[in-house]
């Protein structure tokens, strides 16, 4: 019965059922109908049996015996609890039935969940991509606006030049003349403390002497042009070496300071200059610290101009800043505001090639000195100092086909 009423059997109250057991039990117990003596003639005592009971459980007198009410009880509490526990059994079986549909339900919201992650992240990388195109397209163009602004400024520079000789009231813009002067006259002073003193510059020369010396004989009537030819350098060592040779530069000021060492050097446009000269002229050309301004329009007509004044199995000696070196790349290239880019080796390699050079040489100059790399037997050491302090720049010797 105490587990009955433990089970809360829907539509029966456990404290009112317990109470009307505990009285029913409690009036049989303690009224038992118990049969009256005989009057009429008394007999001795004697035992008598138990009145017969009826087929309902009564005794004679209608009072219902407590055993029977008992087993009534018990008898209803047992349907009462096999209620319960196919009730409980239902409920069960629901409850297991719905968690399993939660499961499915978490189930689709996982996969659901995995796929919207996954098409966040598409969307990311998407987006990641599309601005590096941007940024790379922004880049390029302002490389190329770059690079027609600086054509433009050096086409302009050449025509005042030319204009000067042509006519005192030809047509050139006002500003372009007096910027060209104020960069020419500020040109000496600037190679002075950022590319080197002149003694400096010329040993650092010296070693192209030996080259040339080994693959160009001295030939009458084919001199050296050394175009750009600065402070004269390179012309002194020629000079020096009884080398044949002469240098064009269009700053006026350089050309002036090659005069007061007895050089010769001529002020003039290296396309205009090219232009005078016939076919197969010259025995050697030198073009040092001259490309990286350029265009690459300019670049190779300067490179074909070179080709067509050379004469056969001449030689052609270009040197430029090395931007395998990461300083140079990108530090020390941009001290010089009239440079364009940087022009890699293989790039420089394949230029000269393409125009009809033959056996091209890449020759790296002028590392940094012991004093700067980081003195460790390590590996890592080891490429800092390569890709830190190696060659600041290179030549590229080539001879004409």
């Amino acid at each position: 019965m105490s587990r009955l009423i433990r089970n809360n059997v829907p539509g029966i109250d456990p404290s009112a059922f317990d109470a009307r057991v505990r009285r029913e039990l409690g009036t049989a117990v303690a009224h038992p109908t118990i049969p009256k003596p005989a009057l009429e003639s008394p007999t001795p005592p004697q035992e008598r049996s138990p009145p017969p009971a009826d087929a309902t459980g009564s005794s004679p007198d209608g009072a219902p015996r407590p055993e029977t009410f008992v087993r009534k009880v018990a008898k209803w509490a047992k349907r009462m609890e096999l209620r319960a526990d196919a009730w409980l059994h239902q409920r069960h079986s629901l409850l297991k039935a719905e968690v399993a549909g939660l499961r499915v339900e978490l189930h689709s919201l996982t996969a659901l969940h995995h796929r919207l992650a996954e098409q966040t992240e598409r969307a990311e990388a998407q987006a990641v991509a599309q601005a590096v195109a941007q940024a790379e397209t922004q880049a390029e163009t302002n490389r190329t606006v770059a690079m027609l602004q600086a054509d433009l400024q050096f086409q302009q520079r050449r025509l005042a030049r030319l204009s000067d000789g042509v006519s005192p009231h030809a047509a050139v813009e006002p500003s372009a003349a007096p910027d060209a002067e104020a960069i020419d006259s500020l040109y000496l002073a600037f190679e002075e403390k950022f590319r080197g003193p002149w003694a400096e510059i010329k040993e650092r020369l010296r070693p192209h002497l030996e080259r040339l010396r080994k693959l160009q004989p001295v030939l009458p009537g084919k001199p050296l042009l050394d175009i750009g030819c600065g402070r004269g350098e390179w012309l002194e060592l020629l000079s020096e070496a009884g080398i044949e040779a002469y240098g064009v530069d269009s700053n006026p000021h350089t050309v002036d300071a090659c005069a007061r060492r007895g050089l010769n050097a001529r002020h003039a446009d290296a396309f205009a200059h090219l232009a005078t000269l016939p076919d197969e002229m010259l025995g050697a050309i030198t073009i040092f610290h001259v490309i990286e301004h350029l265009p690459t329009n300019l670049l190779l007509r300067l490179l074909d101009e070179a080709r067509r004044t050379l004469r056969p199995g001449g030689v052609l000696m270009l040197e430029t800043p090395n931007p395998e070196n990461l300083k140079v790349g990108a530090c020390t290239f941009y001290y010089d505001p009239t440079h364009l880019r940087p022009i890699p080796p293989l790039l420089g390699t394949f230029l000269v090639e393409s125009r009809g050079f033959i056996d091209v040489q890449v020759v790296r100059l002028n590392p940094y000195p012991d004093t700067a790399i980081i003195i460790e037997e390590t590996e890592a050491a080891k490429r800092i100092n390569e890709l830190m302090y190696g060659p600041q720049d290179y030549a590229l010797i080539a001879r004409r086909a």
